[in-house]
């Protein structure tokens, strides 16, 4: 039984040292399959990588897009008003000089000898509220 044991230990030690034989068709297979996940994994990360950069071109053209509709909107609202009726009237009114029904248009000349406005003098023309002495003598004075 002793030697059975001293047999069975010395045959395990020696099997550790025992050359084990290749399996090249596994060794084939496990690299075959390695390479495969390395470029499912590398597809998988550049089209992470293009769909992010789709979103943010995507959110760069939603805000172009709203950008475009609120310049759209305002435009709208100028043409509402300058093709309204009422603005049609205005303008026709102050820039061509025209009239509506019973009304009429009078066209002032003026001579170009008539008088000017009368010029005040000097004194008057800028005041100065910090000199209160000069204003309440004027006042009180009439100088």
């Amino acid at each position: 039984m002793i030697l059975n044991k001293i047999s069975y230990t010395i045959s395990r030690f020696l099997q550790r040292f025992t050359i084990q034989r290749i399996d090249y068709k596994g060794i084939l297979i496990n690299l075959f399959y390695l390479m495969i996940i390395l470029f499912l994994g590398l597809n998988i990360f550049t089209t992470f990588n293009k769909g992010m950069e789709d979103v943010r071109k995507f959110q760069l053209e939603q805000v172009k897009l709203k950008e475009l509709k609120d310049e759209n909107a305002r435009l709208n609202q100028e043409l509402e008003k300058y093709g309204s009726i009422e603005y049609k009237r205005i303008y026709a009114r102050e820039n061509l000089n025209l009239a509506e029904k019973k009304e009429t248009l009078y066209y002032i000349e003026r001579d170009s000898g008539s008088k000017e406005i009368e010029k005040l003098p000097a004194d008057t023309i800028q005041i100065n509220l910090e000199d209160n002495f000069f204003w309440w003598k004027r006042l009180i004075l009439g100088i």
